[in-house]
């Protein structure tokens, strides 16, 4: 009972927060309006402001400025030039995008590692995400040295154990396979280790309740919350990114996942707030990165299936826009142990996300 009350308090707390920004900010992030639709002219000056947000954050030593998150936050960075360059074809993004890269490689290891700041602890993430900016960088620059250091950077993870997450070996199990799609490399040394991370993952879903747990530790524990929830959808996000690459290398895991997504993506939706947000922790109650993350998945979603999540989609594009604050340089807020904070970290999903955004609508 006193957990519950407790829980009950830091969340009443959060709100009030959450309200007094509203009195003190030109645009206030609380009030969802049901009968305002948000026009393509707004979404792309909130992505022009997060673009100048990153230009402001931009470091001669490490690319951007150094805090919690990095180097994480470098591949979002890339990402958010990576789509710009193709929906607008502006050569300031793409040198942008190389630039990203060229601080990628600086700031890595000799053993094709990456540490993280400031504890300096290696993560097979990093290898993901920077293996599939440096796939990105190919596939607009056509030079092979970069399909090289997708190889170098895959080699350091192919073979790895198995995360203690279960988000943690799909995303291994994409990016090796993202890498053998675009190099034409069908060794059984990847394509072994492919299939090894993604028997794991999928062995955290459950198709009764359609809950795709965070770790075996919760799923023997039968935990699910929004957290939960948030990564469930980030990992229906990451496939829906790669449907091509894992039809052709796995067909059958492809028509598997298909098969399943109805009830994998109805359930994460369950957890959503009212702005079209998850809950990710006691102290990040409301998180409002993942607005991004629900926009473009149930956009690329419902391109793909024919479905309609109009609302949540829109309801996600309204959080973004109202938490881009007048106040925030063209970061987005959000309330990190009960103060309202902006910063690279906590903003790049979302910069990523609009920017693809664009790209769904109208690159072809």
């Amino acid at each position: 009972m006193k957990n519950i009350f407790n829980s009950i308090v830091i969340i009443t707390i959060a709100f009030l927060l959450i309200s007094l920004f509203d009195l003190t900010c030109k645009k206030p992030y609380t009030e969802i309006s049901k009968n305002k639709e948000i026009s393509d002219r707004e979404m792309w000056f909130s992505l022009i402001n997060f673009e100048k947000f990153m230009v402001q954050n931009e470091d001669d030593e490490y690319g951007y400025k150094r805090m919690e998150g990095y180097p994480l936050y470098l591949a979002d960075i890339a990402a958010t030039y990576f789509y710009l360059y193709l929906y607008t074809q502006n050569d300031y993004y793409r040198r942008k995008l190389l630039r990203v890269g060229e601080y990628i490689l600086k700031i890595r290891n000799n053993d094709w590692s990456w540490d993280s700041y400031p504890d300096g602890i290696p993560n097979a993430l990093y290898n993901c995400v920077f293996s599939d900016r440096f796939l990105a960088i190919y596939k607009i620059e056509k030079d092979k040295k970069y399909l090289n250091f997708s190889k170098n950077t895959i080699e350091r993870i192919n073979n790895s154990p198995l995360s203690p997450v279960y988000n943690g070996s799909f995303k291994i199990f994409l990016s090796i396979l993202k890498y053998c799609y675009y190099s034409g490399d069908r060794s059984p040394n990847y394509l072994d280790s492919e299939y090894k991370h993604f028997k794991y993952a999928i062995s955290g879903f459950s198709p009764s309740s359609g809950k795709w747990y965070y770790s075996e530790e919760k799923k023997k524990r039968d935990f699910y919350d929004g957290h939960s929830a948030f990564y469930q959808l980030v990992m229906i996000y990451n496939f829906l990114e790669n449907l091509e690459e894992v039809k052709i290398i796995f067909p059958g895991i492809y028509h598997e996942m298909v098969n399943l997504l109805p009830i994998m993506i109805s359930t994460p939706l369950k957890y959503l707030t009212p702005f079209s947000t998850f809950f990710y922790s006691k102290d990040i109650q409301d998180y409002t990165e993942s607005a991004g993350i629900v926009l473009i998945t149930l956009l690329k979603y419902d391109q793909k299936f024919k479905t309609n999540h109009i609302i949540q989609i829109n309801n996600a594009k309204k959080t973004i826009l109202k938490r881009q604050g007048s106040d925030s340089n063209g970061g987005f807020w959000t309330i990190i142990d009960g103060k309202l904070q902006t910063n690279l970290f906590y903003s790049d999903s979302i910069g990523k996300s609009l920017a693809q955004y664009f790209c769904l609508l109208y690159y072809r």
